[in-house]
């Protein structure tokens, strides 16, 4: 055991001392540099996610665990210290890690580094003398002035001052970068916001870098290239918040192509509740054949094997069609029936001469039924479907046809402005229309528990896990992995997605984002608490 505690405690001392953060929080932000320079850039807020996490209990737990496992008690006692307060170690850990990469003209990575602000030097020196000890390696530092350094094979070095830490790595002139990054003022870190962990990527520096050839794939690609600013840039998040884990994605100084189109909540109304999966984007079909259409030149006729009279008959079709549309298009899972198993099988393998036992997992949902709804301009593609497709469809009405395929029925529908069709398998499913047409979902999909976290979207994408969960697919899903994977990984799998409630993506003028959540209860925890406590329980058992 005590062997086992030392090995732990040289490992998060290695940790505490390898990652770094950034201060400046006492600087005016008119002496920071900015993010828009670097080609890219990576922050971790430590402090908030050992906050957010409420492992505290646990970490005083660790540290009085720790210290007496060490035959120096002063050893013992500043282990235990670093524990409890990440800020002991001689780093300040209670402001964001960050690090920063560049690239030079040519597109090539000219230098990376982290760093971090010092508290303690004297601090950092015990913590290098005591993980060098433990792990019987000396780690050589060299000594000028107040600074501490030692190369990193590659063209790199690690240090510390009485101001910063850093680790950096530079293709030229590595110990002058490595000087200006510890000696230089702090980078600005309000691109990030108040995320937990987030990075930045300058979208043509980055294009440069990676070395992807745009004039082999296609002229109208080259324009959109060369249409990048310069500053054109994505940055990323991850944020737990109450009840919730979000992954979200904005874009900078971007030329924007085409003005998103806002999706509504009508189509809602036309769902049953039960539904497991809804997708809606608000859709001008206009605006996108006008960008589409100068890519559809009759040059691809030839790589397609076509006539160009053929592949222009065609393209016209398509663009008609796409034009037709405007307003919201939404896709549906309104029933996921179906399942998942391990089927056993045997065989006699003749050349081996004996039976060979053998499992393979099947998933069938051929019994899913799905709807689609979309807003249309006009009749057209309802009435090019009747007369394109014959004695193929059954016509039930005007602009009304049935189709039996695979088992279920296709049902299409137009009224007005509105087309819906429908594959309908279960016969418990009637196809979706309006209120006061041939079926009125008397619970849709209104007043659904989800509905805030989708609305003012041009587009959005959402399971329900508790509708999962209730299908004939999910429970068998459920099943499976309760029989298949071992224990407690199969208990935390069931045990988070019951506590989840429903999963989305959404685009808007925020950005766009993924986003899971669970069932708070009224509780308000935060996510992070959430999950670390619900696999410290398991934890526990070992």
């Amino acid at each position: 055991m005590k062997k086992y505690l030392l090995k732990l405690t040289s490992l998060f001392a290695f940790v505490a001392l390898a990652v770094s953060c950034e201060s400046g929080a006492d600087e005016e932000k008119s002496n920071l540099l900015p993010i828009e320079g670097s080609t890219m850039a990576v922050y971790l807020d430590v402090n908030q996610l050992i906050e957010k996490s409420g492992i505290g209990p646990q970490l005083q737990l660790l540290a009085a665990g720790v210290a007496g496992e060490f035959e120096d008690p002063k050893d013992g006692a500043f282990i235990s210290s670093i524990i409890q307060n990440l800020d002991n170690s001689g780093i300040k850990f209670s402001e964001p890690v960050y690090g920063i990469a560049k690239a030079d003209n040519s597109g090539e990575l000219s230098s990376m580094f982290l760093t971090a602000r010092v508290t303690n030097a004297n601090n950092i020196d015990k913590l290098v003398e005591l993980v060098g000890r433990m792990s019987d390696t000396e780690l050589e530092f060299e000594k000028d002035g107040d600074l501490r350094y030692m190369s990193i094979e590659g063209d790199g070095y690690l240090g510390y001052n009485s101001n910063k830490i850093a680790l950096v790595l530079a293709r030229e002139n590595s110990f002058d970068a490595f000087k200006s990054v510890l000696n230089g003022p702090d980078y600005d870190l309000s691109i990030f916001g108040n995320r937990d962990a987030a990075a930045y990527i300058n979208v043509k520096q980055f294009i440069d870098m990676s070395g992807i050839m745009f004039s082999n794939i296609g002229s109208s690609l080259n324009e959109v290239y060369n249409s990048l600013a310069e500053d054109s840039a994505l940055t990323f998040g991850l944020t737990f918040k109450p009840c919730a884990v979000t992954i979200d994605m904005q874009a900078h100084n971007f030329q924007e192509t085409i003005a998103p189109t806002s999706t509504t909540l009508d189509h809602l109304a036309l769902l049953p509740k039960g539904t497991v999966a809804v997708a809606d984007m608000g859709f001008d079909g206009t605006a996108i054949t006008e960008i589409v259409k100068p890519m559809l030149t009759s040059d691809m006729a030839r790589i397609y094997g076509m006539t160009v009279n053929d592949f222009n008959m065609i393209k016209n079709i398509i663009l008609d069609a796409v034009g037709s549309l405007k307003g919201d298009i939404t896709l549906a899972i309104t029933e996921l029936n179906g399942y998942i198993d391990e089927i056993d099988s045997s065989y006699y393998d003749y050349y081996w001469d004996e039976w060979v036992y053998d499992s393979y997992i099947t998933m069938d949902l051929s019994t899913t039924n799905i709807a689609l709804i979309a807003d249309t301009r006009n009749e057209y593609i309802i009435s090019n479907l009747g007369m394109a497709a014959g004695n193929m469809l059954d016509t039930k009405g005007y602009n009304h046809y049935g189709l039996d395929f695979e088992g279920g029925k296709i049902d299409i529908k137009q009224d007005g402005d509105m087309l819906r069709a429908n594959y309908i398998v279960s016969t418990n499913s009637q196809p979706v229309y309006s209120y006061g047409d041939v079926f009125e979902v008397r619970q849709n999909l209104s007043n659904a528990r989800w509905i805030d976290d989708i609305k003012n979207s041009y587009t959005y994408a959402l399971v329900d896990i508790d509708a999962l969960q209730k299908s004939d697919f999910g429970s068998s899903l459920m099943r499976y992995f309760r029989d298949n994977v071992e224990y407690p990984v199969s208990d935390i799998i069931n045990d988070f997605v019951t506590m989840s409630s429903h999963v989305y993506f959404r685009h808007s003028q925020e950005g766009m984002e993924l986003t899971w959540k669970f069932d708070d209860n009224g509780s308000h925890t935060n996510a992070l608490k959430m999950i670390s406590q619900l696999i410290f329980n398991y934890a526990m058992e070992f």
